[in-house]
């Protein structure tokens, strides 16, 4: 009597997925907590730029003076990639243009991320009030701490790129282009990175 074979799968056919998300963060309590103040998303914006205008005075100066615009986009940037989390590898693309942004147009640098982090977990916390758990917590952290990552290292390739071309942005007669009306980043700005909602 023969016995039956077991067909194994061979593992390098199979097609091996990636993980969407990293383990340390449930996607499922970071979605659940932020949908919860979407009604108040206006004013969740306000009050994450006022805490950090006020703790860290030294980042106004990076922001326009009239800040509507810049809220909106907050909130919406916040809306793209909390819908995302589940499926972080969707975000990557998403978070990699807007770190690259925030450092050209804001000149934003990496150590101004903390201070960000800070004020969006403090607003968070605010506005969920009795429902603001450790878990809930610990969780945005994770994902503050991994989207920031994948923004400063976009933000830092794409400062090495400028600073290599940096003699090629001024005009013949040796003037910078905001000499002529264009607008430019903090000349430091092109040679650090950025990381910032």
């Amino acid at each position: 009597m023969t016995q039956p074979t077991m067909l194994i799968p061979n593992p390098i056919a199979m097609p091996v997925e990636a993980p969407r998300t990293p383990v340390n963060i449930d996607p499922s309590i970071v979605t659940m907590s932020f949908n919860r103040l979407t009604p108040r998303a206006d004013w969740v914006s306000k009050y994450f730029y006022a805490h950090l205008f006020k703790y860290h005075p030294e980042m106004r100066s990076l922001f326009p003076e009239k800040m509507d615009v810049q809220r909106d986009r907050f909130v919406m940037a916040l809306v793209r990639i909390v819908g995302d989390i589940e499926h972080f590898d969707n975000a990557v693309g998403y978070l990699e243009r807007l770190g690259r942004g925030h450092q050209r147009r804001l000149g934003v640098l990496p150590e101004h991320y903390p201070a960000v982090g800070d004020s969006l977990i403090a607003t968070l916390r605010h506005f969920s009030g009795a429902m603001w758990t450790p878990e809930i917590e610990r969780n945005w952290m994770a994902a503050y701490d991994l989207i920031s990552q994948v923004m400063i290292a976009a933000a830092e390739e794409h400062g090495s790129d400028l600073a290599d071309d940096e003699q090629e942005s001024f005009h013949q007669d040796g003037s910078s282009p905001a000499a002529h009306g264009c607008p430019v980043a903090p000349r430091n700005a092109t040679r650090r990175g950025l990381r910032l909602l």
